[in-house]
């Protein structure tokens, strides 16, 4: 089917895509309405994942408990076994200079 498709491709939706390819604006207009329509339904979304998968809902943490959510993200999943690492190695603050975060 594929080869069949290759050799002799369909010129209506050719033609089809060339004309949408011309109404790039139009598209982003109805990309941006559907956002704007959906952002509560969202947030609730993003809120209820937060408290199922994460046990907070980070718009209610205090100060102190930031740290303790930040635990629970993929960032510092990601971040903080490499950290020790490199501390371990005796390289972190090196690292830092080296990268500009001092």
């Amino acid at each position: 089917i594929f080869r069949e498709t290759v050799q002799q491709p369909n010129q209506e939706k050719i033609e089809n895509g060339v004309s949408l390819s011309k109404c790039n604006n139009l598209t982003k207009e109805f990309v941006t309405e559907h956002m704007m329509a959906v952002k509560n339904e969202y947030e609730w979304l993003a809120k209820e994942f937060n408290k199922n998968n994460v046990d907070r809902d980070a718009e209610y943490d205090a100060e102190n408990d930031k740290y303790a959510y930040y635990e629970q993200t993929l960032e510092y999943k990601i971040k903080h076994p490499i950290v020790v690492v490199l501390r371990k190695l005796g390289i972190y603050e090196y690292c830092k200079k080296i990268i500009g975060k001092e």
